[in-house]
């Protein structure tokens, strides 16, 4: 997604407040922008979190992206980020196995093990890759096919 249509001159905290508007198009590309500022967007952690139970689909999965851009400075939003492991849509599970791994969340370790037994190949992948980046010793065992 392409965030041309965001005005440059907001500040971080305006993308963040913007994370709540009624238009769903202005919450997916403020996630959008923020996620784009990498870890700049540090203190709209809360806000992305929060946007993880938003309840458009695609703007649960952009904030979960936007999480793992921030990378480690996301670290409070791990929790959260454990709950959209079991969102309905895969999507937003995938991409919130993905963000732990970018985060690095140690305290995530149970949960990505849990995730490698979802239904969708992708998010088993997602969580296996996520393990192997938050613990490079953790032993696996076998996905699910």
């Amino acid at each position: 997604m392409t965030v041309k249509h965001v005005p440059h001159d907001l500040s971080i905290s305006d993308l963040a407040a913007r994370l709540k508007d009624d238009a769903r198009a202005v919450r997916l590309r403020a996630a959008a922008a923020l996620g784009a500022l990498g870890g700049k967007a540090g203190p709209a952690v809360h806000a992305l979190a929060e946007a993880l139970t938003d309840a458009d689909v695609h703007v649960r999965r952009m904030a979960a992206l936007a999480l793992g851009d921030v990378g480690p400075g996301a670290r409070a939003a791990v929790p959260a980020l454990i709950e959209a492991l079991r969102d309905k849509a895969e999507g937003v599970r995938r991409r919130a196995a993905v963000a732990l791994g970018e985060i690095g969340a140690e305290g995530a370790v149970a949960a990505l093990r849990a995730a490698l037994g979802d239904r969708s190949a992708g998010v088993r992948t997602a969580a296996a890759l996520a393990l192997q980046s938050v613990d490079p010793k953790a032993k696996m065992g076998k996905m699910a096919a």
